[in-house]
This record gives structure tokens, C-alpha cells and sequence, in this order.
């Protein structure tokens, strides 16, 4: 079954699907583009042939999946479980996964899953992952790195009916931070809080223009705060309450909290530093460590650009549209990943400054990125030298004049795209005389970063020379 069939079979049953390459990743921005009914799917699909697979929103879908890797202590997770709770709760509709593994899958339309990363600091237990909100699991038909995916004979949603999520499953999430750094735009693994947290629900998501008024108002407002401390990874505790650091991997102890202040914005303290400049951050502080690995005190711009950026991965928070032209799918990973970085930082940027230039600093990108300073510089003078990006001017700063960028949204045309090759059907053809990239760089950058097959908001119709 091909992937297009695939992704039809599975919205003609109600599910939300999108496409995703041999590494899992999606190929389209998922958020935003999804299929919910055949038509949809086979506009997602036949312009990128080259998906492996597809794969399901859990939540667009209403659903829920309990992800059992049986080579990190999965099966013993599962068999505990069958002795704690009986069989009953395997009722439902499951899939078998590329390594062997499966991925249980319940109704649970009010969100009641979180979405998790299978780790000794969040989720169930080592080898159980949980996809809820804000997550998403590759469906059966689809081919990986390490094999194919397929439903459990006469386990599939046509033969079985999806059950209920158990009432007891979602209290077993561990709700402390990833271990890992977040890519920009990441949405796979992130840690979507709970919507009864301490009792206060989902805060109501904000629209329009994110002034700095607004901002002081997110951090002093309950719900709000408490919402977003816990997608940084605070467990959910009372204010004042010690609970590890979700700044470092290795406390085994009670090292922070968080605390209000008189003007009754919430903040994060951590006991390590006492006396110290870095003993009490904001949210926004708290959540650029989490993501950058370094703890530091932001100016002021920064700090509302981090916070901005705090409210869109969280999703109360739409980022704002940023026209900018796609990639060519050969690009590397890293170009790739500073790209995608630099579109979401103009995307919660823009929500403050709408359509105004930025400064792109190499320190800044590097923690916002995750890239090192070096890649920042090669790849930054290529996005500029190729029209993805256009200097606007300067502005004055303790260093002298900086200058300030503008995303590039006009349409390729065909001198831009012979750039990147006389022959723009194959990239197998592509003109070796006047590459716009080089290969022994993007074969360096793909072993420093792996080789991903995946581009995001790749529209780029290499026959038509179409832009994005």
C-alpha cells in the first residue's frame, strides 16, 4: 500500500495525517498543514513523492498512542502493566513498529494525554513514550530506517474499535523537563502540559499583537503562568515547593522552586545560586536555558523574544506568518535547521514587531538553533548570497552599527534556480561547475547533525522553478 493510499484509508476513518520521511520527521509544516479528508490527503501526498510514510496527529485526531520500545525496557513496562491493571485496557486498536515495538492507541478527545519523551526523567518509565497533545505517531504502511510499520493482525481501527484512554493512564506521566534540547519549530516529544494543572484548566489562547503589556499580564496571571511554567517542565507543585532542577540532568534532590513576587509575576529560583546573579530567572529566562543549555540573564529584547517564542511552542500563542522561501531539498542539515530557526524567530519576533527587520547575532542563533557559532557564520552569509535572506539596513549597538535582516518571499526565477543546477528535474543532475552548496560540506554537516531527510515547508517545484 503506498503512502497516499495509506494516508486516504486512515482519514476515511477519522484520523488527521500528514506526511513524514524514512527518519520519522514530517515533510510539510504540520501544525498547519494536515489532511482530514481525501482530497486533502492527495494534495499533501502527490506533491511529495518521495514520503515514506505517513503519519497521525494524536491530537487533531482525538486520539492517544502508549509508545512500548521493547529494546529500552518496554516489554517489561507492558508486562508490569498487564499484572497491575489486567488485559482489558489492550482492547484497542495497535500498532507494530519498525523495531519490533507497539503503540497503543485510545480515544481521548478532552486531551487528557500529554505528549512526553520516553526518558528516566519524563514520562511513564524507561521505554514508554507517551503522543497526546502536541504529538504525533508514524502509522502502519509507512517504511522507516529500521523497517516497516504494520497494524497487529486484527488489532487495526477497521477490526477493533479504538477504546477510551484508561482513567488511570494519565497519572502516571512524569511531568519533569526533557534532557534534551528542543529544535526550532519541535514539536514531537515537546512537553504539552496537562489541562487540569493544579486544578486551573487550559488557559485561552491569545491573538493579535503581543505588547510588552501583554507579556507582564501572561507571567502575573495564574493560569497563564502556571500553564507555561509547566511546559518548560515544572512539575506541578505549589508555588514555594521544592522539586528538582529542570535545568540540570543530575540533581536528585529538591534544588528549586518558583515563587511570586509583589507584583505577582511568577519566576524561577534556583537554590543552587543563592546570592548569585542567576538565582532567580523569569519563565522566559528559564525556558531559553532549557532550550539554548545555558543559563544567562537577558536584555530586554531578548527576553520578549524568548517569551513570545514560550507562548507559541506552548500554543497559546499563534506564531505570526513569515513568507520565506523554502530550501532545495539537497541542502544540509544544518542550513536546514538554521533556516527553519531563523523563520521561527521572525515568526514570534513579528508578533511583537510585526514585519520588522532583526539582528541576527551569531550567539543568539546559535543558542536559539542549536548550532555552533561557526556553523551560524558559513551558513548565514549563504542564506543571504542566495536570496533567502536580504540585509535592511543597520542599527547602532556597543559594537558599532549591527545590521539587520529581512526573510526573502518572492518566487524563484529561472537564472536564481539554474544556481542550483542546469538541470532541475533530478537532483542526481544537479550542475557540478557552479554549485550553490558543496559536497563534501554537506556530507560533513550530515555526519555532525545526521543525515535527515526531512524540509519542513519544502513547496519548491524544482521542474516549474516555482518558488515557495
Amino acid at each position: 500500500m503506498t503512502p497516499l493510499e495509506s494516508a486516504v484509508r486512515l482519514v476515511e476513518a477519522g484520523l488527521v495525517v500528514f506526511p513524514v520521511g524514512l527518519d520519522k520527521k514530517p515533510l510539510v509544516p504540520w501544525s498547519t498543514e494536515k489532511a482530514t479528508n481525501p482530497e486533502e490527503a492527495a494534495r499533501l501526498f502527490a506533491t511529495r513523492p518521495h514520503a515514506a510514510g505517513v503519519a497521525i496527529d494524536d491530537e487533531a485526531s482525538g486520539i492517544a498512542s502508549i509508545d512500548f520500545d521493547f529494546h529500552k525496557s518496554g516489554g517489561t513496562e507492558l508486562g508490569r502493566w498487564f499484572m497491575d491493571y489486567g488485559d482489558e485496557w489492550q482492547d484497542t486498536a495497535v500498532t507494530r513498529t519498525q523495531t519490533g515495538g507497539t503503540h497503543y492507541h485510545f480515544l481521548d478527545p478532552d486531551g487528557r494525554c500529554r505528549t512526553t519523551v520516553g526518558s528516566k526523567r519524563l514520562g511513564i518509565a524507561p521505554g514508554v513514550d507517551t503522543r497526546g497533545i502536541g504529538g504525533y505517531v508514524v502509522a502502519p504502511d509507512s517504511r522507516g530506517e529500521h523497517g516497516s510499520y504494520s497494524w497487529v493482525p486484527g488489532c487495526s481501527p477497521w477490526e477493533r474499535a479504538i477504546a477510551p484512554l484508561p482513567e488511570w493512564l494519565p497519572g502516571l506521566i512524569r511531568t519533569t523537563s526533557p534532557s534534551r534540547k528542543r529544535r526550532p519549530g519541535e514539536r514531537e516529544g515537546a512537553s504539552i502540559p496537562s489541562p487540569n494543572i493544579l486544578g486551573l484548566g487550559i488557559p485561552p489562547s491569545l491573538s493579535g499583537f503581543l505588547s510588552g503589556d501583554v507579556l507582564r499580564g501572561v507571567v502575573r496571571d495564574e493560569q497563564t503562568s502556571r500553564y507555561l511554567a509547566s511546559y518548560i517542565g515544572v512539575p506541578d507543585v505549589p508555588v514555594g515547593a521544592g522539586f528538582r532542577c529542570i535545568l540540570r540532568d543530575d540533581d536528585e534532590h529538591p534544588s528549586a522552586s518558583l515563587f511570586r513576587k509583589s507584583d505577582d509575576s511568577l519566576w524561577y529560583r534556583d537554590w543552587t545560586q543563592t546570592g548569585g546573579e542567576l538565582e532567580w530567572l523569569t519563565l522566559g529566562e528559564a525556558y531559553a536555558a532549557v532550550i539554548s543549555g545555558t543559563t544567562a540573564k537577558l536584555d530586554g529584547p531578548s527576553h520578549a523574544t524568548w517569551l513570545r517564542r514560550l507562548l507559541v511552542d506552548s500554543r497559546l500563542a499563534h506564531p505570526a506568518p513569515v513568507p520565506m522561501r523554502a530550501l532545495p531539498i539537497v541542502a544540509p542539515a544544518a542550513l536546514r535547521r538554521l533556516h527553519e530557526g531563523i523563520r521561527h524567530l521572525f515568526a514570534c519576533k513579528w508578533l511583537g514587531e510585526p514585519d520588522a527587520p532583526s539582528p541576527l547575532t551569531r550567539r543568539f542563533l546559535s543558542g536559539w538553533c542549536g548550532l555552533s557559532e561557526m556553523t551560524i557564520q558559513k551558513y548565514l552569509h549563504k542564506l543571504v548570497r542566495d536570496g533567502y535572506l536580504v540585509v535592511d539596513g543597520t542599527v547602532p549597538s556597543t559594537y558599532g552599527p549591527m545590521k539587520v535582516y529581512r526573510p526573502v518571499a518572492s518566487r524563484m526565477t529561472p537564472a536564481e534556480a539554474g544556481r542550483i543546477g542546469k538541470t532541475l528535474a533530478t537532483v542526481a543532475q544537479y550542475d557540478k561547475n557552479r554549485p550553490w552548496w558543496n559536497e563534501k560540506e554537506s556530507k560533513k554537516e550530515q555526519q555532525q547533525h545526521g543525515n535527515e531527510n526531512d524540509l519542513g515547508q519544502l513547496d519548491l517545484d524544482l521542474a516549474k522553478c516555482g518558488g515557495d
